[in-house]
């Protein structure tokens, strides 16, 4: 819920911002209150649009490019008609007209592009994920609404102040734009690409999450500065009574209030949600802490049923004979009353060894973001983890060392360990070694040029017995090295 609404909160409200701060130059607060509700419901449209149009991809970016463009042309008319009467110039509300449509649009597409980053569901039917995303979404449309009505009051309360920020918000906007825009043309082979133009597409990417926060900020101040002049906006009450004339001020004040209450809630529900985003809920999964396992005498680990019965996700990590750490797992995927453990490499054929965590009663992969049900664990196919052989043994999981040896290639981990050559029987360290050579997917080490030649010309005299190790072949198929 919170991603979607930090979703909403960084599309929409740099145009919520820019429509609110128009409309309070050409209108009255409760005409500027629709316009920013119509601008809400553009880019709304704008954002389903571009969700129809998923399937033709090529032609949503050339649109958004086309948006982008005419936002940055009436940004540049805009800009020229500040300093003049806005409010009274016929031209300048065209300009303004036309600037809000193209920055709700494109605040729409942008929404829509963030939003197809992410999965909205891990199913194609209604379920609590759906429900609860388009909750965010919902109330992520509905506060930042609220906040470009509540941005509109108080930029008409104190319209000097807020076209200094208006002039700002367009400015800062456009160089934006001017960024995505070289982007875009560089993409496309219509710019050379230059070590400057890289620099400052590099330089707008990077500025772009920051300006949203700006524009709450900017948003805040205008709430406050409107509520500290308050008495400059309160109505003449010097043709009615006293009496009324007290109770007038008091409404007006009590509006004031109320208006500053609003706005700041507002921003600050957006604030919130996307710095939880950024700073908390966006950072990359870590793995728990893996269990270092080692075999026993007869070349076999063994783990108690009974501490990886609760239906957690249980991690266990081997050292391979050449240094490779090859993480597994073991989990219930049913309950404590049926217990059918779940016995799997911590890796997947089709992304690779990132590995898996638990969330719920849903394991995820954390390369691609699938949800899988623990009942699937152990069954092998799409990004399921890859099946470990083991056996059952009264009340302990039993994993032979040569079964994790064979899938040491599925991981990429080396850890130093200390190796022997296996010509000449002398120690050394694996990531040390001055020469290597892999027979059978296991990497052998030597100590010398002579060692290293001697076992490539006949590798079967010193490592006949070495079991042929899983590759990940083509993404999905293992064979033997």
């Amino acid at each position: 819920m919170i991603l979607y609404l930090a979703i909403v909160a960084r599309g929409v409200f740099p145009a919520a911002c820019v429509v609110a701060l128009l409309a309070s130059r050409i209108a009255a607060p409760r005409r500027a209150a629709r316009l920013v509700v119509c601008g809400a419901l553009g880019a709304v449209l704008a954002g389903a649009v571009g969700h129809e149009a998923a399937f033709a991809r090529h032609a949503v970016s050339e649109l958004a490019v086309a948006l982008r463009l005419a936002a940055l042309f009436f940004t540049v008319l805009a800009l020229s008609l500040v300093s003049a009467p806005l409010a009274r110039s016929a031209t300048g509300r065209v300009v303004a007209a036309l600037l809000g449509l193209a920055v709700s649009a494109l605040s729409g597409f942008q929404a829509m592009e963030l939003a197809s980053e992410r999965s909205f569901t891990a199913t194609g039917v209604l379920n609590t994920e759906a429900i609860v995303n388009a909750a965010g979404v919902g109330l992520g449309l509905v506060v930042v609404l609220l906040a470009g009505v509540a941005l509109a009051h108080a930029a008409y309360r104190v319209h000097r102040l807020a076209d200094g920020v208006l002039f700002a918000v367009l400015a800062v906007l456009a160089v934006l734009w001017c960024g995505e825009l070289m982007l875009a043309a560089l993409q496309r082979d219509w710019l050379e690409v230059t070590t400057l133009r890289v620099r400052l597409v590099a330089w707008a990417t990077a500025a772009a999450p920051g300006v949203v926060y700006a524009l709450m900020l900017a948003g805040a101040g205008l709430a406050i500065a409107a509520f500290v002049r308050r008495s400059a906006s309160a109505p003449p009450v010097g043709r009615v009574s006293p009496e009324i004339g007290l109770r007038l001020l008091a409404a007006h004040r009590r509006g004031a209030r109320r208006w500053r209450n609003l706005g700041l809630a507002c921003v600050a529900m957006l604030a919130v949600g996307l710095t939880y985003q950024d700073v908390y809920a966006s950072r990359p999964p870590t793995l728990s802490e893996a269990t270092r396992v080692a075999p026993d005498d007869a070349g076999n680990i063994r783990i108690g049923v009974a501490s990886v019965a609760d239906g957690n996700l249980h991690r266990f990590d081997f050292i391979a004979s050449d240094g490779h750490r090859v993480r597994f797992f073991l989990i219930n995927r049913y309950d404590a009353e049926h217990v059918r453990l779940g016995v799997v490499f911590d890796t997947c054929m089709i992304c690779g060894d990132k590995g898996y965590i638990q969330e719920g009663n849903e394991i995820i992969c954390i390369s691609c973001n699938v949800h899988l049900f623990r009942p699937s664990i152990g069954k092998p196919g799409g990004c399921n983890p890859v099946p470990l052989d083991h056996e059952v043994d009264g009340d302990a999981v039993v994993i032979a060392a040569n079964a994790l040896e064979r899938g040491a290639k599925y991981f990429s981990e080396v850890v130093e360990i200390a190796v022997a050559d296996p010509v000449s029987g002398a120690k050394l360290l694996n990531t040390k070694a001055p020469y290597q050579y892999e027979f059978r997917g296991r990497t052998f080490f030597f100590e010398s040029q002579a060692n290293y030649d001697a076992f490539r010309a006949s590798p079967e005299t010193y490592a006949a017995d070495t079991v042929s190790r899983l590759w990940r072949v083509q993404g999905h198929v293992a064979k033997e090295g």
